[in-house]
């Protein structure tokens, strides 16, 4: 049985040509562009976020000048108003150091709050979890909010009261 003689020609006319390789640019170029236009866009935007949400403001004040030191406690939490990212404290005698993850730091300076800076702990809204919004400076420069839980078991024992 002879097939068609349209798809006779289309397979004489396949077996004659070689095999094209897929191009290969795609899998150097679409990297290179993902890295060299995500990256400064992603890090605008986190930088923005820092302006915005008064965490510049309260670096401006309470800047870390040295390396965190003391016990490592992670939460949930802003400073300022924002998203609740994940913050990450050093607990030591004299404060709290307070920075962003690596990955949203970009314009994100360490914080060291001293703990006689912390103060007017008072309930604040979230609407996951039940949280406690925190004075940060005399007079106020910003605010710190986390989950109570957190505040109850490793801020609330460190914090002088008035």
């Amino acid at each position: 049985m002879n097939p068609h003689p349209a798809l006779s020609i289309l397979l004489a006319a396949a077996a004659d040509s070689p095999v094209a390789d897929p191009p290969t640019w795609p899998v150097v170029v679409l990297p290179v562009l993902f890295l060299v236009g995500f990256v400064p866009f992603w890090c605008g935007v986190v930088w923005l976020s820092s302006r915005f949400s008064g965490w510049s403001r309260v670096a401006a004040h309470y800047r870390a000048d040295r390396k965190p030191e003391g016990r490592y406690a992670s939460s949930l939490g802003c400073v300022g108003w924002g998203r609740h990212n994940a913050l990450q404290f050093h607990l030591a005698e004299e404060g709290a150091f307070v920075q962003m993850p690596l990955i949203f730091s970009t314009g994100y300076a360490p914080l060291f709050l001293p703990w006689k800076d912390l103060h007017s702990p008072q309930p604040a809204f979230s609407p996951l979890y039940k949280c406690v919004k925190i004075a940060i400076g005399h007079p106020c420069r910003g605010h710190l909010v986390v989950p109570k839980a957190f505040y109850e078991q490793t801020l609330r024992p460190r914090l002088t009261e008035p």
